[in-house]
């Protein structure tokens, strides 16, 4: 497991489990490389979506975890305004679907289908 700080104060973990998840539905998928990046590329779209909405919404976060369950966001614990926590929880889906109308013009159904995966997800 890699951990690193930044200098605000959070604590980034990045396991092997994360990426041993990726290569096991790459392999046993079927679906090639492509489909596995497409995957990762979809979750990491996600994911920063939460991430720039807790930035822009000025809650604190305290950890985020890459392991074999996705990626978990921890932010400081605290109450903080009802919308700024329904922005952050709800701007994952909407990036995901974003990315999923956009893609389903530009780029191959593996992106796509991924991207709109995660925002049912």
């Amino acid at each position: 497991m890699i951990r690193f700080r930044l200098k605000n104060g959070t604590e980034w973990q990045l396991g092997a489990d994360f990426f041993g998840v990726l290569c096991l539905s790459w392999e046993l998928g079927g679906a090639g490389e492509r489909a596995a990046l497409a995957l990762l590329t979809a979750v990491l779209l996600h994911e920063g979506g939460h991430l720039l909405a807790y930035l822009l919404s000025g809650i604190p976060l305290r950890r985020v975890i890459f392991d074999f369950r996705g990626v978990l966001i921890r932010p400081e614990p605290g109450f903080y305004p009802f919308a700024s926590e329904l922005s952050a929880l709800l701007a994952g889906s909407t990036v995901s679907f974003l990315w999923a109308a956009a893609a389903f013009i530009l780029f191959p159904p593996a992106f796509w289908q991924a991207s709109f995966a995660m925002g049912l997800w």
